[in-house]
């Protein structure tokens, strides 16, 4: 009889703890930053997720912008390693591959450096220190190679990002060709 309450009490107590987790998981999924495309109008706000996850995919099925090859690429402001404000529109009329990286990714590394030009490679750092950056600047080798700061993961979630390295190319009319 001593196990059977005692078993009672372990399902009682994993059905509360998901439970919570799914009610954690429904309060999560309150706005929060948006991102402008080139032609002004919003991009539909991303959920709150934590860095490593995941995000919702753009479902707008009206839109011809987010992060699917075909369509065209949104917006996005940073700052590079200098202090000087990147935005993907400035760079309408060249190729840009953006990588996302860190510094404890050697294949993201390689992967900025197998770019030649004339793509303009925009290496945006998921999440790490401006020093930290700084200090690891020096591994990128293509002069055509902008190092962006990406402090909260925005950028990464507005693209889809699921794994480093994780590149998306973008053509001279800011259609997304590959992801």
């Amino acid at each position: 009889m001593k196990y059977v309450i005692i078993a009672i009490i372990v399902i009682v107590l994993v059905v509360g703890v998901i439970w919570a987790g799914a009610r954690k998981s429904d309060s999560d999924a309150s706005p929060s930053p948006s991102v402008s495309t080139t032609n002004q109008t919003t991009v539909p706000s991303l959920p709150n997720t934590s860095p490593r996850t995941s995000p919702s995919p753009i479902s707008d099925p009206n839109t011809t912008y987010g992060n699917r090859p075909g369509n065209k690429a949104p917006d996005f402001q940073l700052t590079d390693v200098n202090g000087a404000k990147v935005s993907l529109k400035s760079h309408i009329g060249q190729q840009v591959a953006l990588v996302f990286w860190n510094s404890i990714c050697d294949a993201c590394i390689a992967k900025v450096n197998s770019f030649s030009a004339p793509i303009v490679v925009f290496a945006i750092n998921r999440s790490e220190s401006k020093a930290t950056v700084q200090s690891n600047a020096g591994k990128f080798t293509n002069p055509q190679t902008r190092i962006l700061l990406d402090p909260t993961d925005t950028i990464y979630r507005l693209y889809g990002g699921t794994a480093m390295p994780y590149t998306v190319i973008i053509d001279a009319n800011g259609i997304i060709q590959s992801i």
